[in-house]
């Protein structure tokens, strides 16, 4: 068995049980050589935020108010409304502060669109009008 662990620079480690080896990549332990066989996908795009965060921004809460608008990005699935619809959520919620709603979109996003957002490089932006620019230039 091995556990995870997340560094402070955002790094994903890896530690196993039993030889207390560490690794960046899970299932390369010298004592467990059978996870590689098992095709795990690689966890490190998980730990990949596209945000270039701001030390002076309000804290997130830390549960996020139900009603949340979806966007899968089905054919026909307007983009630019999933936009205009989040950002009026949000106002409902009196969640206005600008940076919140940026770490809040990933949230409303689904499918092969969650996908889009992962793989984004890191610190792409750092405004929710510059996330929502690359969203409807995409979309």
């Amino acid at each position: 068995m091995a556990t995870m662990y997340l560094s402070k620079s955002r790094i994903l480690f890896f530690k196993c049980w039993e030889c207390h080896s560490w690794s960046l990549e899970f299932g390369s332990s010298p004592c467990l050589p059978f996870l590689e066989t098992l095709n795990f996908p690689n966890l490190s795009k998980l730990t990949n935020d596209p945000v270039h965060y701001n030390p002076t921004w309000p804290l997130v809460p830390t549960k996020i108010p139900p009603g949340i608008p979806k966007f899968e990005g089905k054919f026909g699935e307007d983009s630019a409304d999933h936009v205009t619809t989040f950002h009026l959520w949000c106002s409902s919620k009196s969640l206005i502060d600008d940076s919140i709603r940026l770490r809040f979109f990933q949230h409303s996003l689904n499918r092969n669109v969650t996908k889009w957002y992962i793989k984004l490089k890191g610190g792409s932006f750092s405004t929710f009008g510059e996330l929502a620019t690359m969203f409807l230039n995409h979309f």
